[in-house]
């Protein structure tokens, strides 16, 4: 137990965490249950990042998020083996019926004139579900209800609460990424932290509230022996002439933790066998039960409702040329495990009805003609002089937006700027696609 003195205020906050704790600890431990709030997590998690940018490809906040992406990013997080492409998304778990959805579900939709599924959500609450989305540039709030929605829904997954890992392992894994942070004082937030401001910073993104009162904060939850530690329990030292707690940091495992350094100006990485650590060593506590839902999950406000196709052929093509993103080149190769440059154009073009000519020379003839400065989402792009050297068109690619481009080169599938080598070579561009 710490070793510490605590007022009436102090005692009832501890008080009260013992009896939020109280069904966990009884038949379950803490941590082992908090893990059935996993789901709910993952939407409270998803509904926190409305604003995001949109970025094919993209797989991280700090990147963008496409709208696999933006699933892929917020389970794997919460510890699910969660699969990158939405192909595999839309089969990942188990089905669950539209009128049963619940918080932390996955809801699917096809795209206009295709029965294909080109579009995932993370379902909230009343019909909300959080996507990203390319025609608005971001990670947006809609409702299953408005048309476009009704229409176009295909069907849901459930990702049981058995798959997420336990929430320790989770505020572990967070606990290790803060390493490098800088100190601010009374901080809790990426531009810096400070003692306590530590152990909110990292709780925060698992919607546990704890408070900035070092003594306070030495009462929440439940008491932990040290041979007991496991990642994301707070660790308590005495300061060098004092019997009550001057510094705390969160374990990490295999006796380690991380803690803020005043001193150095960052959190620091130490271990509790170190015998400046050990000799102040006063215990550790695990609160896993006040759970605060962030304001962002429930409604505020009228939602914008989409009642025209937001998803264009062009998206569609697009998003499925990021699902071969990494698959070989192989010269002559159509897809689906390998491909050349024209194979890979042929191939996503013809998932939407559209016949190409097999050759990239040949492809620059159909469509209308496109100048550089005119260029739009899913036209065809065209180069000279990439391997044959007789100065005809020897290579096509996809033009995805924000001048970048997507095609089959030899070291595989891949996005690539549309500058520097490739703007030297360029030779064209034509529209395929019906407006």
């Amino acid at each position: 137990m710490l070793a510490i003195r605590i007022n009436k205020r102090t005692l009832l906050i501890g008080l009260i965490g013992l009896m939020l704790l109280g069904n966990l600890v009884t038949g379950a431990h803490p941590a082992a249950a908090a893990n059935n709030r996993g789901p709910e997590l993952a939407a409270w998690q998803a509904s926190e990042l409305v604003g995001v940018a949109h970025q094919f490809g993209g797989s991280t906040p700090e990147q963008g998020l496409d709208n696999s992406g933006l699933v892929y990013y917020v389970y794997q997080k919460l510890g699910v083996d969660m699969p990158r492409s939405l192909a595999a998304q839309a089969t990942f778990g188990s089905a669950v019926a539209k009128s049963q959805l619940t918080a932390g579900d996955l809801v699917f939709f096809k795209g206009p004139g295709t029965s294909s599924i080109v579009h995932v959500g993370i379902y909230l609450v009343n019909g909300d579900f959080i996507a990203s989305s390319s025609s608005t540039n971001g990670v947006v709030r809609r409702n299953l209800n408005t048309s476009y929605y009704l229409e176009h829904f295909v069907g849901a997954r459930r990702i049981a609460s058995s798959m997420f890992a336990p929430v320790q392992n989770a505020v572990g894994q967070v606990a290790l990424q803060t390493v490098g942070m800088p100190y601010a004082s009374g901080q809790a937030t990426t531009r810096g932290v400070d003692n306590t401001g530590l152990m909110r910073y990292i709780y925060g993104q698992f919607f546990l509230e704890v408070p900035s009162d070092l003594l306070e904060l030495a009462a929440v939850g439940v008491d932990v022996p040290r041979a007991q530690l496991r990642p994301g329990d707070m660790v308590f030292f005495r300061g060098p002439s004092s019997p009550t707690p001057y510094r705390v940091g969160m374990y990490v495992g295999n006796d380690d933790f991380v803690i803020i350094d005043a001193d150095l100006g960052t959190v620091v990485k130490r271990s509790l066998a170190q015998s400046f650590y050990s000799s102040r060593y006063l215990g550790a506590r695990r609160p896993y039960a006040n759970y605060l839902q962030p304001a962002s999950f429930t409604s505020s406000g009228q939602l914008p409702a989409p009642e025209q196709p937001t998803i264009t052929v062009a998206d569609q093509i697009i998003a499925l040329t990021q699902e071969q993103l990494g698959k070989r080149y192989l010269l002559g190769a159509t897809g689906p495990d390998a491909f050349d440059c024209s194979g890979l154009t042929a191939f996503v073009f013809r998932q939407y009805g559209y016949k190409l000519p097999r050759a990239s020379y040949s492809q620059a003839t159909v469509g209308t003609a496109v100048s550089l400065q005119d260029l739009k989402k899913g036209d065809l792009v065209f180069f000279r002089n990439t391997w044959r050297n007789n100065g005809s068109i020897d290579h096509v690619a996809i033009y995805i937006g924000e001048g970048k481009i997507v095609h089959a080169i030899t070291s595989g599938v891949t996005n690539s700027a549309l500058g520097g080598y490739w703007l030297d070579h360029y030779a064209g561009a034509r529209r395929v696609l019906k407006p």
